[in-house]
């Protein structure tokens, strides 16, 4: 065989070998859930990383409340109300800072003297021009900034708020301590603080899940709300021993066993108040803090603001304190979510809607979260998180996940490449639930196959030259055609 014709050999069955050498993360089932799916103890559609996104009704008794708290005339004005309150409330901008409302005003400034100045002005006349197009300027910078502003909560809003959102809110939060009660079960808290209590969901949904709440503070600065809450509550078969409700946040530093804040940061008017607020309650709280907000880029930058500043204070502050993110994420380390910047990271809650304005259809609610556990971060505690809709076809399931070495990963299960137990797992997961897999070291994997890449053997019907370049076109005709036909993923669950 000619000297040129064994270089182009293996110049070619190299390259062919190349495709199977990949950056991506490989995985594997953790041996004790595999075992228990091997050995038919569980069916992987109940395996440990399941967390059962039921639709969600609200009870009766709640329902009930609801119905008894206004006559008539307010009942039609507020259901003609609430889309319009609903829509107002899904699309809230964060309130600008002092030195970025400062930026916005001089870059439109900025556009509008280029057209008004030239190189021959002198600067008593720049200045003079400036004082002409100051009104023009802020109506420009109104066009382009969200007017926040609060929301004052008096009766009539506070039965819109109730109507418009109570039930979405309410599923939400029985997922997130659904999830708590199944990786936690001996968690039973006693004492529970509200903050931005709102109607008391919060505690509407607590008291589903745990039986022994006998204290409860909410928070809340409209008094309407509190005493629509409190008149709620009378309601409940479950009565609360100590059913508590203040304008402000209490100075002591009495502790808690679990602190919840749903919905209530977007209403701080600037970065300073919510760091305040989030310190204050991650020193109150004895285990849990759960931050909720709406999953839309706005809520997802106030989720991310508390993760980082949570783990600033532990890191700078207080060296001492064990705490983990116990939910969503399945690391520390920065949100790849948020260094992306394309979508907010967030999941979806399914629910009935409300008996009161009409049929009980299915409706659904996307929300940011999450959880801070003071303690120490377990092994289970580092289970992939599915962040994206389950992508499942023919023999194999795409799945976007959240791994526990703090990337983003799209990973194609299949039966032959990850063995049946994982694949099946992978298959019956779904948004928001969790994959019991390890990841296993990228290193060690791809040895073998570097040493096929570096001394590849030749067979023996490998001698002639032209087979061989046959076999690599054979082999490039399979790919285009396996790429074509393969399903292409949209990301239409990600603008949402």
């Amino acid at each position: 065989m000619r000297a040129s014709c064994v270089f182009q050999k293996l110049k070619l069955s190299s390259s062919l070998q190349v495709r199977w050498v990949t950056s991506k993360p490989q995985f594997k089932l953790k041996d004790e859930v595999e075992n228990a799916i091997v050995e038919e103890k569980i069916k992987p559609r109940k395996h440990p990383g399941i967390i059962k996104n039921k639709l969600i009704t609200l009870p009766d008794w709640i329902v009930q409340a609801m119905d008894e708290r206004f006559d008539d005339a307010d009942r039609t004005d507020i259901y003609k109300q609430r889309k319009i309150f609903q829509n107002y409330l899904f699309s809230r901008r964060l309130p600008l800072e002092k030195h970025e409302l400062q930026e916005q005003y001089l870059s439109i400034e900025k556009k509008i003297l280029q057209n008004k100045i030239n190189d021959q002005s002198t600067e008593e006349e720049i200045e003079e021009m400036r004082k002409v197009i100051q009104g023009q300027v802020k109506h420009k910078l109104k066009e382009h900034v969200f007017a926040w502003k609060p929301i004052n909560y008096d009766k009539h809003r506070s039965l819109l708020y109730m109507i418009a959102r109570s039930t979405a809110e309410y599923s939400v939060l029985h997922r997130i301590f659904e999830e708590i009660k199944i990786r936690d079960p001996h968690f039973d808290p006693h004492t529970m603080f509200d903050f931005g209590s709102g109607v008391g969901s919060v505690l509407w949904a607590a008291n589903t899940h745990w039986k022994n709440i006998n204290e409860y503070l909410g928070i809340d600065i409209s008094n309407d709300m509190n005493d629509l809450s409190e008149k709620i509550m009378s309601y409940s078969p479950k009565k609360i021993k100590a059913l508590l409700y203040r304008q402000y946040l209490p100075v002591s530093n009495l502790k808690h066993d679990i602190i919840v804040s749903a919905y209530s940061l977007m209403d701080l008017p600037d970065t300073k108040n919510r760091l305040d607020v989030i310190s204050k309650l991650w020193r109150k709280t004895s285990k849990y803090l759960v931050i909720v907000e709406q999953g839309t880029n706005a809520g997802f930058k106030l989720v991310n603001e508390a993760r980082d500043f949570v783990k600033y204070m532990t890191t700078k502050y207080d060296v001492n304190s064990d705490y983990f993110t116990f939910a969503p994420c399945p690391h520390e380390l920065s949100c790849p979510r948020f260094i992306e910047g394309k979508t907010p990271c967030n999941f979806l809650a399914h629910y009935h809607g409300l008996r009161l304005v009409g049929p009980s259809s299915p409706q659904t609610e996307l929300y940011s979260y999450i959880v801070f556990k003071k303690g120490e971060r377990s092994e289970n505690d580092n289970w992939h998180r599915l962040v994206r809709p389950t992508i499942i076809r023919s023999k194999h399931t795409r799945c976007q996940l959240c791994t526990s070495n703090g990337k983003l990963e799209q990973v194609v299960f299949t039966a032959s490449k990850y063995g049946k137990p994982l694949y099946q797992c992978a298959r019956v997961s779904s948004w928001g639930d969790r994959l019991p897999a390890d990841l296993i070291n990228q290193d060690d994997q791809s040895n073998s196959t570097e040493e096929q890449k570096l001394n590849p053997t030749l067979s023996e019907d490998d001698t002639n030259c032209e087979s061989v370049e046959d076999k690599v076109e054979d082999t490039s005709k399979k790919e285009k055609l396996i790429y074509s036909e393969a399903p292409v993923f949209t990301k239409t669950n990600e603008n949402l």
